[in-house]
């Protein structure tokens, strides 16, 4: 058990770093992400908090439609859960960096 821990945090700090850098560079993103980080500029927020919202409303309903149709929750377990807290965590922690990273190499760019 301590080895999967260990592999879920280190999977979800990579997962994060890759969405983080992928919203921060304004190319197209996966439609989760997208709709995260649409989700967190409709409430004001930043992407990770955005990301946090967005999980919880997908497990929200994965958890409905498997009482609806088996009559209890499938496919939820402690995994999920803590991907679900620390993704966008870990995407909050980052993007400033990020965003600072793109706007300095992308204004460097810029014809004077």
């Amino acid at each position: 058990m301590p080895a999967r821990i260990i592999l879920l945090i280190l999977a979800i700090v990579i997962t994060g770093i890759g969405a983080a850098l992928t919203v921060g560079m304004r190319i197209v993103p996966n439609p989760a992400d997208g709709m995260a980080d649409v989700v967190g500029l409709k409430l004001k927020k930043n992407f990770g908090f955005g990301k946090n919202c967005f999980d919880l409303f997908s497990i929200g309903i994965s958890c409905l439609i498997g009482l609806i149709f088996s009559g209890h929750i499938i496919g939820i377990g402690l995994g999920t859960i803590i991907s679900m807290l620390l993704t966008g965590r870990v995407i909050a922690l980052l993007q400033k960096n990020v965003n600072r990273i793109y706007s300095y190499t992308s204004s460097s760019y810029l014809p004077k």
